[in-house]
C-alpha cells in the first residue's frame, strides 16, 4: 500500500527533535499493517531543489518508524526506477519501506494540470 506522508520534520545532527507530523501518520501505518499489507511510504524533508542534500536524508524517520512499530525499515535509495520495484515486491516479511518523493529527481519534471470548472448541476426534475 503507498502511503504519501507529510513526515517533514525538524531533524538536527540526525536527531529528529519533534515527532509529532511521524506520529499523525502510525494510525494509517499501522492500520495498513493490521490488515496484512506492506506500507511503502513516500515523504520528503525540506525543499533540495531537485539535488540530493545528505542532510535531508529520511534515515532518521526510518529508524524512528522501525523502533515505534517493531519493524524492520529499509530506506529506499530512490522513489522510482526497476530497483525500487524490486524492493517493492520484495518486502515480505518485512513490512515497511520508505523512500525519497518524486519531487527530488532533476530528470523528472513535475507538471500540474487544472480540472476543468465544473458547472453548477441543473435541478433535475421529478
Amino acid at each position: 500500500m503507498f502511503i504519501r506522508a507529510d513526515l517533514n520534520v525538524p531533524i538536527d545532527d540526525g536527531r529528529i527533535r519533534d515527532t509529532t507530523r511521524i506520529d499523525e501518520a502510525l494510525g494509517a501505518i499501522k492500520w495498513v499493517i493490521a490488515n496484512g499489507g506492506h506500507p511503502v511510504v513516500a515523504s520528503h524533508l525540506g525543499r533540495p531543489k531537485g539535488k540530493r542534500v545528505p542532510e535531508l536524508t529520511l534515515r532518521p524517520i526510518a529508524e524512528y518508524l522501525g523502533e515505534v512499530l517493531h519493524v524492520n525499515v529499509r530506506l529506499a535509495d530512490d522513489c522510482v526506477g526497476d530497483a525500487v520495484a524490486a524492493q517493492s515486491r520484495s518486502l515480505g516479511r518485512t513490512r515497511f519501506s520508505c523512500s525519497r518523493i518524486s519531487a527530488f529527481i532533476p530528470a523528472r519534471k513535475r507538471t500540474t494540470r487544472r480540472l476543468p470548472a465544473r458547472s453548477p448541476r441543473s435541478p433535475t426534475s421529478t
